[in-house]
């Protein structure tokens, strides 16, 4: 397809940096669609519709016109969005290592901003039984140092709050999924966000073992479109997978996708 992500708020950074994982994302997505094609993955219509939009697009003679049959959907978030720097970190363990602030990982960052979507629930109680040790710092983190009696969010509806508040929820978020705070970087498996949100039916795989529920939601539905071992209802095809995601835009319901690279454990989390 002639697009493949825009911004109307910024413009995109081609700087090699561990940080703008946006530029891996596409790189990697766009050398996987070549490969598809040269391969002939790509049906005939696919390419047909492709060809079309190109056309049509090189031809477009205003800029930012609509093509017809075109449906913009959102956005749903405030942007610029969050990120796992200051202020988003500032409660978040020192790494025992540099000595510098834990990033607040990109598992906490999503799950932050669906809460704050939502804006519930008003509050969130840890106990010492949600307490743990890091993995890679061996950092023994106190869960209930996370508790918020009160959750202030932004006083319009899908509008960030203070930043005091981004910190407070970025910070609860990482600890209900059982974060492995570093300043390098922190992880969490994805699975454990559905988990702590709502609890419920989940597949077999990866997981640090954490408290179902915690945010008290009714639901959060999990599926992928890659591991065909995870069964009905979790695994979909790749058509049916993305026809779910734009079906949840379509109805207000924001999405959080995890992305890995091909036999690797390395990946990022975003909404």
């Amino acid at each position: 397809t002639p697009v493949i992500a825009y911004s109307l708020q910024s413009e995109f950074s081609w700087e090699r940096d561990e940080a703008n994982v946006l530029l891996d994302l596409l790189q990697a997505d766009l050398t996987m669609r070549m490969e598809a094609l040269e391969q002939g993955y790509v049906p005939a219509e696919t390419r047909a519709r492709n060809a079309t939009s190109w056309s049509t697009m090189s031809t477009t003679a205003v800029r930012g016109q609509d093509v017809e049959g075109d449906v913009v959907i959102g956005p749903l978030l405030e942007a610029p969005t969050w990120a796992q720097s200051a202020p988003w970190n500032d409660l978040c363990p020192t790494d025992s290592t540099t000595g510098a602030q834990s990033a607040v990982g990109c598992a906490a960052t999503a799950l932050a901003q669906i809460l704050n979507y939502y804006r519930y629930p008003s509050s969130v109680a840890f106990s010492s039984s949600d307490s743990y040790v890091t993995l890679k710092r061996q950092v023994a983190l106190d869960a209930t140092d996370a508790s918020l009696q009160e959750i202030e969010y932004g006083s319009k509806v899908h509008h960030n709050p203070s930043d005091g508040t981004m910190g407070r929820l970025s910070f609860a978020a990482g600890v209900s999924v059982k974060m492995d705070y570093t300043s390098a970087g922190s992880g969490a498996y994805a699975i454990d966000i559905a988990v702590a949100l709502a609890g419920g039916n989940v597949p077999i795989t990866s997981s640090r073992g954490v408290r179902p529920k915690t945010w008290q939601y009714e639901s959060a539905d999990i599926r992928t479109c890659v591991n065909t071992h995870w069964g009905d209802p979790f695994y979909k095809t790749v058509d049916a997978f993305y026809l779910d995601i734009r079906e949840d835009l379509q109805e207000g319901q924001p999405v959080i996708l995890c992305v890995v690279t091909a036999g690797t454990s390395t990946g990022h989390i975003l909404i």
